[in-house]
């Protein structure tokens, strides 16, 4: 397993533990295997302190910028609605996908998927 793979593991085992939801049942029974197995003897609060420590952000924090990245990798090489890119990289809530895209972008979905079709032609 890489060291990347390991982090997204890591990522979305915090986010079960905390209490979040992920979209699809066969990755949250996934996350849930792989807790049992590797973190359960680890505490919460553990778990979150060793990747804040490792990483320098939250688990949420990680999972949220890996979410966008893979929205603007979408946003430039497809023609699906920001809706449904939205809901492909884990967001039901479109208007909070917005929030948190111009929060860690500096712009709208729609702004930068037009700076991007504008520069690459």
């Amino acid at each position: 397993m890489s060291v990347d793979q390991y982090k997204k593991e890591v990522a979305k085992a915090y986010i079960v533990l905390k209490g979040g939801k992920e979209k699809n049942d066969e990755t949250k029974a996934e996350i849930k295997a792989h807790c049992k197995k590797k973190l359960m003897h680890y505490s919460v609060p553990y778990i979150s302190s060793k990747f804040r420590e490792e990483l320098g952000c939250t688990a949420v924090q990680y999972l949220q910028r890996l979410r966008i990245e893979k929205s603007c990798k979408l946003l430039a090489a497809s023609q699906q609605s920001i809706r449904q890119i939205a809901e492909a990289v884990g967001y039901e809530n479109e208007k909070f996908f917005h929030k948190l895209f111009r929060r860690l972008m500096g712009m709208s979905p729609g702004a930068y998927r037009l700076r991007i079709r504008q520069a690459d032609p």
